[in-house]
C-alpha cells in the first residue's frame, strides 16, 4: 500500500519542478484511477489563464523526465478535466510493506478511540457441524474488527458466541439414542451427516421433530442421558475449532456458548413479563412486542415457546445481561458481527434490552452485517447437506499456492500462502455485499 512518505517524495518532485507547494496529492476515490492523484495541473491553470488538461499534458511530459520521481512511480496518466494520477511501482509498495512490518504493528496505531472499551462478538459457529465457508465471513472480517479496535486505542476483548444449545441438539440427541452410537467415538463429519440424515427423515416422517423437540426440552430441564451426549458434541467440535481457529491465527478471550445463559433464561423471562415488556401470545407462547402510540414499529419476537423452551431471541438478552453485569465483560460499544438476514432480530433484540434496562440504553449495541454467501446462487444449508467446508478450502489454497510458487515450498508456508489469499478475498469486498462463492476467486492468488 502507498506510504505517507510516498505521497510526499511525489508532492516534493512536482514541487521542485514547478516550484509550487499550494496543490494536493490524495488517494483517489476510485483505486483504478492510479494510488495518488494530483490537482496542480488545475491550480496552475487558474494561474496561467490556460485549458488544465493542456497544461496537464505539459505536466505529466516534464515530470516522467524527473528521474528522482520516476524511481517510485510505474505510470502518470490524465483523467477527467486535468486531474494527474500516479501509479506506484510494486517493488515500492514491497518496500513501503517490510518497513511496516520491521516497525512493528505500532505504526497503525491511532488514538482516536483511546479510553474506549468494546467487545467485538464474531465467528459463532455452531456446535456439532464443521466449520464451513459461510462462517469465514464473519471469521475474518471481525478479527479485522477487533485488530482495527485494538490499534485504534480502545481496550478491547472478544467473543465466540458459540451455538452449543437450541433445537438442533434435540434432533442429535433423539438421532443418537435411536441408533445407540457412541459420540466420544465420533467426529464431527459424522455428527453433521447425522444431522443432515434427521433433517430429511423429517421430511417423509414429520413426527420425527416432535420428538427433537422433547429430546431438547429434556436437555434443558437436565436430563442426565441428554446432557452426557450434548457435553460429547461439544468436546468433539471444539477440538477441530480450536486447529482452525489456530491456523487462522484468530484467537479469542472468551468462548462463551449460548448454554452459559442457561440459569439466567427464567429470570429474564420473569423480569419481562413483570414489567410489561413481555405479554402472553397465542397458544401460550410469551413474546415481546415493539409498539408506539399503539401502532406496531416493528414484528413482534417470541422470548418463550409454547411448550417452553427458550428462542435465540432469549438468549441473546440474555447474552446482554451477562456482558452489562460482569467487570472483563462491560464496555461502551459491542459489536456484533453476524450475517444481514439477521438484521431484525438484533434490532428487536437491542431495542427489548433497552426496554428493560436503563444500563443497557447507556451503551452502544451494533450489528456490523455481512452479506449473504451463495454457492451456484443457491443459499448454502448443513440442513439439505449443501455446505462448502472451510478445511477443503484450506487444503485446496495451498495446493493453488504450490503450483504457482516459484520454488518449492513446505506444506506449511504453501497453506500460509494460501490463507493469505482466502483472508483477502474476503477483506478486498465491502462487507455488506452479497457474492457467489466461486473456487476460482477464493483460490486466486493474483489479488483481484
Amino acid at each position: 500500500m502507498p506510504t505517507g512518505r510516498t505521497a510526499l517524495k511525489i508532492h516534493r518532485a512536482i514541487g521542485e519542478v514547478f516550484g509550487l507547494a499550494n496543490f494536493s496529492v490524495e488517494h483517489p476515490a476510485d483505486e483504478k484511477m492510479g494510488d495518488y492523484a494530483s490537482n496542480i495541473a488545475m491550480v496552475m491553470a487558474k494561474q496561467m489563464d490556460k485549458s488544465p488538461r493542456e497544461l496537464a499534458e505539459e505536466v505529466v511530459k516534464k515530470l516522467t523526465e524527473n528521474e528522482r520521481l520516476m524511481e517510485v512511480v510505474e505510470k502518470i496518466e490524465i483523467a477527467g478535466p486535468g486531474f494527474i494520477n500516479f501509479w506506484i511501482k510494486d517493488e515500492v509498495l514491497v518496500d513501503g510493506l517490510k518497513e511496516m512490518l520491521r516497525n512493528g504493528d505500532s505504526c497503525l496505531d491511532s488514538n482516536f478511540m483511546s479510553g474506549k472499551k468494546a467487545l467485538v462478538e464474531y465467528s459463532s459457529p455452531n456446535i456439532a457441524k464443521r466449520f464451513s465457508v459461510g462462517h469465514l465471513r464473519s471469521t475474518i472480517i471481525g478479527q479485522a474488527l477487533f485488530n482495527l479496535y485494538k490499534h485504534s486505542g480502545a481496550e478491547v476483548t472478544n467473543d465466540n458466541h458459540l451455538g452449543d444449545w437450541g433445537t438442533q441438539f434435540g434432533m442429535i440427541i433423539a438421532a443418537v439414542e435411536e441408533k445407540k452410537l457412541d459420540v466420544s467415538k465420533m467426529s464431527v463429519t459424522d455428527l453433521e451427516d447425522l444431522y443432515v440424515e434427521f433433517n430429511k427423515r423429517i421430511e417423509e416422517r414429520p413426527e420425527l421433530k416432535d420428538k427433537a423437540r422433547e429430546a431438547f426440552a429434556r436437555l434443558e430441564k437436565g436430563d442426565e442421558a441428554a446432557r452426557k451426549i450434548w457435553k460429547e458434541c461439544i468436546g468433539v467440535s471444539m477440538k477441530e475449532f480450536d486447529d482452525i481457529y489456530g491456523r487462522l491465527r484468530v484467537e479469542f478471550e472468551h468462548e462463551y456458548g449460548e448454554s452459559t445463559y442457561e440459569k439466567m433464561m427464567p429470570s429474564i423471562i420473569e423480569e419481562a413479563l413483570d414489567t410489561g415488556v413481555a405479554i402472553k401470545g397465542e397458544g401460550g407462547a410469551l413474546i415481546v412486542k415493539f409498539e408506539k402510540d399503539g401502532k406496531e414499529y416493528m414484528p413482534p419476537a417470541m422470548i418463550r415457546k409454547a411448550d417452553g423452551t427458550t428462542t435465540y431471541f432469549t438468549r441473546d438478552l440474555a447474552t446482554i445481561r451477562k456482558r452489562l453485569d460482569e467487570l472483563d465483560l462491560k464496555s461502551d460499544l459491542y459489536v456484533y458481527e453476524v450475517g444481514s438476514e439477521q438484521t431484525l432480530h438484533f434490532r428487536q433484540v437491542f431495542e427489548a434490552a433497552r426496554m428493560l434496562w436503563e444500563d443497557a440504553q447507556r451503551v452502544e449495541l451494533k450489528h456490523v452485517a455481512h452479506g449473504r454467501m451463495t454457492f451456484s446462487g443457491e443459499k448454502m444449508s448443513t440442513r439439505k447437506g449443501t455446505t462448502i467446508k472451510l478445511e477443503d478450502l484450506i487444503f485446496r489454497a495451498g495446493e493453488e499456492a504450490k503450483k504457482i510458487a516459484k520454488e518449492r515450498v513446505s506444506d506449511n508456508v504453501s497453506e500460509k500462502i494460501g490463507l493469505g489469499a482466502v483472508k483477502y478475498n474476503e477483506l478486498r469486498r465491502s462487507p455488506e455485499s452479497d457474492y457467489d462463492f466461486r473456487w476460482e476467486e477464493a483460490l486466486s492468488m493474483e489479488g483481484r
